[in-house]
């Protein structure tokens, strides 16, 4: 595992000679200033960094990088490497580059001496990383392409930590993008642990530079993501791990993180009865008061909870659930609750414990499939029509589709979901379902 620093260098502000202006950099937990012309050098000794990988073009400052880190680590400076590299960097432009990796390694091994002689702990391997001014679509996914080696550069474990004061404003999005990948694409476990911005515009009200964490800011972007998955495909895992992360979560805030994540299982394994349970657990708790970013997904989750706030049968739970399910075109889960609601609504007219599978045969077999039964009443007739036909599609898609034969069509039964939740929603609604034991007494029906 490696402390890595990311950071951009551009022309700067030039003083003369191709120099860095100096400035005065300090962190929001200690009173001490560090003067410096690069914000990568007080980074990298704030935060005891392994390594440093710079972004920039080929007329980027490198010659600087290489005086001020060989000079702060007590090493001798070439003058003739040093006059090489400002010459290929001050001639190169956006459609010339005459600097490339091979040049600028000696500049990184200076790189490297300086983060060991302040932090002996470092094991080093700083390295440059060259792109394009970005200025046409070809060279912005040139750029991106370049960025995106970092996947292969960084391993699992690394923690990351972005800086995004200098050089060219799109470079703080292709980090972004790089990160987001890495994240969710890469499978590897690697860190964000902060994002830094020096605010040199600041110092001549405060007398410094203060180096600001933006890290909150890129969260925000993960509950964006995260309620987006949890509010359209039950999936809660990402905020799940942001509150159990977030060292600010009270009593509330950690039975709401099991609550989400319970319910993201419960979703996924498609057990009904407990995901009713929880939901309702949820909902209790989305009332309270909190703060942070939490307070603004909020809503949102309450919107998918909400649903299913004021309901009190397991039927029309499973019936409502089908339906979201079908709205977010997972069409397995849904016609599973759909098929489900029926014997669970035949259960619940006749007072049978729901989760009690010889139960819900029973009804099926003794109730649902009788056809003397559904001569004598039509709505149980119209209920059966429909609960079969749409049984089989469960069937298939519970057996892979190897169930049946070949003859139905994958897409009409995508297409169908929605009118088959409307038509058996009016049928279970209908008097001659909700009175059925009156009709068929239990006594009669369960011999």
């Amino acid at each position: 595992m490696a402390k890595v620093l990311i950071s951009p260098i551009g022309t700067g502000k030039m003083v003369s000679d191709r120099e860095y202006q100096t400035a005065k950099y300090k962190f929001d937990d200690n009173d001490r200033i560090y003067e410096t012309p690069f914000v990568s050098a007080a980074l990298a000794e704030y935060l005891k960094v392994d390594k440093i990988i710079f972004i920039g073009t080929a007329k980027s400052m490198w010659e600087e990088i290489y005086r001020y880190f060989a000079k702060n680590a007590d090493k001798d400076i070439d003058d003739n490497y040093w006059l090489k590299i400002a010459e290929l960097s001050n001639s190169s432009g956006y459609n010339k580059k005459l600097v490339n990796k091979e040049d600028l390694a000696t500049i990184m091994f200076s790189v490297d001496e300086y983060l060991k002689a302040i932090n002996s702990k470092a094991t080093g391997g700083s390295l440059p990383l060259i792109i394009d001014y970005g200025l046409n679509e070809e060279e912005l996914w040139k750029n991106f392409s370049t960025f995106m080696k970092l996947t292969e550069i960084l391993n699992d474990g690394d923690e990351i930590y972005l800086d995004i004061t200098h050089s060219f404003r799109s470079i703080p999005l292709f980090m972004y993008l790089m990160m987001e990948f890495m994240q969710i694409l890469a499978h590897k476990k690697i860190m964000l642990k902060g994002l830094y911005y020096g605010m040199l515009e600041a110092k001549w009200e405060v007398s410094y530079a203060p180096i600001v964490d933006l890290k909150p800011l890129f969260e925000i972007s993960q509950w964006i993501r995260g309620t987006h998955d949890f509010v359209n495909y039950g999936n809660g895992y990402i905020i799940s791990e942001l509150l159990e992360k977030d060292k600010s979560t009270s009593k509330n805030m950690e039975e709401m993180q099991k609550k989400i994540k319970n319910i993201s299982d419960l979703v996924n394994i498609n057990y009904l009865v407990d995901l009713q349970k929880q939901i309702q657990a949820l909902n209790k708790l989305i009332d309270s008061e909190y703060k942070n970013a939490i307070t603004y997904v909020l809503p949102l989750i309450k919107d998918f909870t909400s649903r299913f706030k004021d309901i009190e049968y397991a039927s029309e739970f499973q019936l409502e659930l089908s339906r979201w399910y079908f709205e977010n075109k997972k069409y397995g889960h849904g016609y599973i609750c759909l098929v489900e609601s029926v014997l669970t609504k035949l259960c619940e007219v006749y007072e049978l414990d729901i989760t009690d599978f010889d139960n819900r045969e029973k009804v099926k077999k003794k109730i649902l499939s009788n056809r003397r039964y559904q001569r004598k009443i039509k709505d149980l007739k119209n209920l059966a029509d429909k609960y079969f036909p749409v049984n089989d599609i469960r069937n298939r898609i519970a057996h892979a589709s190897f169930y049946n034969d070949n003859n139905y069509s994958f897409s009409n039964d995508i297409n169908q979901a929605m009118s088959n939740y409307e038509d058996i929603k009016k049928l279970l609604e209908r008097e001659g379902i909700n009175k059925l034991n009156e009709s068929i007494p239990a006594c009669s029906a369960f011999i």
